[in-house]
């Protein structure tokens, strides 16, 4: 059994804070083996324009359990990303171990590129 864990602190300084001010504490926690990391819990406590927010994934022998937002999103102004997108998604810190291995695994296989699915608790992205 292999385990991780990473922490990201984030600070918007300097002209950045002309347009929006943002910082940000994440950490994550994930355990598996091979770089396949099935069991994983994300939390993120951030702030952007005097906004707190508070997200918390986990994700279960490789699939996507549950999400806490808080405040909770208002599916009136973005609407919920379908569950269905969440399961093959990482979250944006393991997102940097999942590219490691996909990047060893394209190189392997001649792929000049490749994408990876990022789920942050209110967005779905493609890096």
């Amino acid at each position: 059994s292999h385990a991780y864990a990473l922490t990201a602190d984030i600070l918007s300084t300097g002209v950045l804070n002309l347009f929006t001010r943002h910082s940000s504490h994440s950490t994550v926690d994930g355990s598996g083996k091979d770089y396949a990391y099935p069991h994983v819990t994300y939390e993120t406590n951030y702030q952007t324009k005097k906004k707190k927010r508070y997200v918390e994934l986990r994700y279960a022998d490789g699939r996507f359990l549950s999400e806490k937002l808080v405040p909770p999103e208002n599916p009136a102004k973005r609407p919920p990303v379908p569950v269905e997108q969440k399961q093959s998604a990482s979250d944006p810190l393991s997102a940097l171990i999942r590219a490691r291995a996909a990047l060893i695994d394209a190189l392997k296989s001649g792929m000049k590129t490749f994408s990876l699915p990022v789920y942050d608790g209110r967005r779905l992205t493609q890096v």
